[in-house]
């Protein structure tokens, strides 16, 4: 029958958690599960460590998409903050705090500045936009899939309530950061509405 189909939203994390023994070994499952899978992240970084962790477990390329892309309300291109290769040539970082800066990226300068990177060492990307449904389209599922994931760094709700109003977009499953969304709709509507939403 029909390959199952994955949609992963931010998938920056990931690439450390594909290793073998992980705690959370995605590596095993995905490979026994087998399914059409695309990873969208707006980070450039994460393309090619994605595409070689795929490779090593054995996943074929032709059952896989990885697009450099963030989801937004309109095609085009948006501007994004990132450390520079230079502030981790420059800093000595454990694994930790690396990973952390290194995959972080934002739509907010003061953001990456907050996150402990200096004004000087902070890079400015140009990332291609997609709509909900231009993105569903560049991944061959215009209907969507039928799992899906977002890890978007708090803006997981948002993200999932723009692919929601996709017509016919009705995956089986549907797995995002809660927390991030939580803090989210509870800054933005308050205490009462942030439990209403997520009872």
């Amino acid at each position: 029958g029909r390959s199952p189909s994955l949609l992963y939203i931010g998938p920056h994390y990931t690439v450390h958690e594909l290793e073998p023994g992980s705690e959370f070994d995605y590596g095993a499952f995905l490979a026994s599960w087998a399914p059409r899978m695309t990873f969208v992240d707006p980070n450039p970084r994460v393309i090619p460590l994605l595409r070689k962790k795929l490779d090593s477990l054995g996943i074929e390329s032709d059952a896989t998409q990885i697009l450099n892309a963030a989801v937004c309300d309109s095609d085009g291109e948006q501007s994004f903050f990132m450390a520079a290769e230079r502030f981790f040539e420059d800093r000595q970082l454990d694994e930790a705090a690396r990973r952390e800066l290194e995959f972080g990226m934002s739509m907010i300068r003061g953001y990456t500045v907050g996150a402990g990177v200096p004004e000087e060492y902070v890079e400015e990307v140009p990332v291609k936009c997609l709509t909900p449904q231009s993105l569903l389209d560049a991944t061959g599922m215009p209907q969507g899939p039928d799992v899906l994931l977002i890890d978007a760094e708090g803006y997981d709700l948002g993200i999932m309530q723009r692919l929601l109003k996709v017509p016919g977009f009705r995956p089986a499953a549907i797995a995002f950061e809660w927390t991030g969304a939580f803090k989210m709709v509870l800054h933005q509507h308050g205490q009462e509405s942030a439990e209403q939403h997520f009872r």
